[in-house]
This record gives C-alpha cells, sequence and structure tokens, in this order.
C-alpha cells in the first residue's frame, strides 16, 4: 500500500505520538489509575486513538481499513481489519473482545499487543515509502 507523501507524514508523526504516550503507560496497572491514559483515549481501540492523533494534527481521516491492511501481516493480527488486535480471551474473536472490553483495551497483554502494532505500523510505513 503506497500512501501519498503528506498521509505518510501525518500518519508518522501521528504514530509517533501515540507511541510515545502509550510507552509511558505501565501494563500492571489499570487504564483508570492510569495517568497517561487519558492521553490515549483509553475506552478506543487503536484506530481511534490514531485517528485522534491525527485530527490533532489538522488531519482528520477515518483510518480503520488503512490500519488493517497494512496490518495483515503483523504477528498477531486478528484476520479482521476493522479489528486489527487479535483478542486475549480464546472464547472470543477480536470484535467481541473489543466490544466486551472497552476498559481493558490499552491494559496488560492488549497493551502490548497495540504498542506492538504502532512499532509494525511505523517499521512499514517508512520501509515502503521511506523517512522523513
Amino acid at each position: 500500500m503506497i500512501m501519498e507523501t503528506k498521509e505518510k507524514y501525518y500518519w508518522l508523526k501521528g504514530l509517533k505520538s501515540l507511541k510515545s504516550k502509550v510507552t509511558k503507560i505501565d501494563p500492571s496497572t489499570s487504564c483508570k489509575d492510569n495517568p497517561y491514559m487519558k492521553h490515549v483515549y483509553s475506552n478506543h481501540g487503536i484506530c481511534t486513538a490514531l485517528y485522534k492523533e491525527l485530527d490533532a494534527l489538522g488531519h482528520s481521516q477515518n483510518v480503520s481499513i488503512q490500519l488493517g491492511e497494512i496490518a495483515e501481516n503483523w504477528e498477531h493480527f486478528s484476520g479482521d481489519w476493522l479489528h486489527p488486535v487479535q483478542s486475549s480471551n480464546k472464547e472470543q474473536n477480536a470484535e467481541e473482545f473489543y466490544d466486551s472490553h472497552h476498559n481493558g483495551l490499552w491494559e496488560g497483554k492488549q497493551l502490548m499487543y497495540r504498542l506492538s502494532l504502532i512499532d509494525y505500523l511505523i517499521k512499514e510505513l517508512e520501509e515502503e515509502n521511506g523517512t522523513f
């Protein structure tokens, strides 16, 4: 997937901003007890978090499909473009987990998955399109 230079610039800037916030989160604490969560939109998934970062940069766009498309080869990809992070519960698929765990999407194993996905997206965009 090739992005236009302007779009790629904003995605990389947004992803790096999100990463700087996410890396400050202690995975052993709950979202409600973590002071950095107010910057990550704790009751939303990674698509909304990235959308909010892009919006803050003045570059609003729906990111769900593109994010899912880029994430297809990520080791923890769920197989669902709209819910790219796999479930931590073997009894639920990614969408079911997302729908039932809004307050736990940035905790424990889910936090690690999301940070891994952010790193993967940055790497893929830089490899495919070069860096700025």
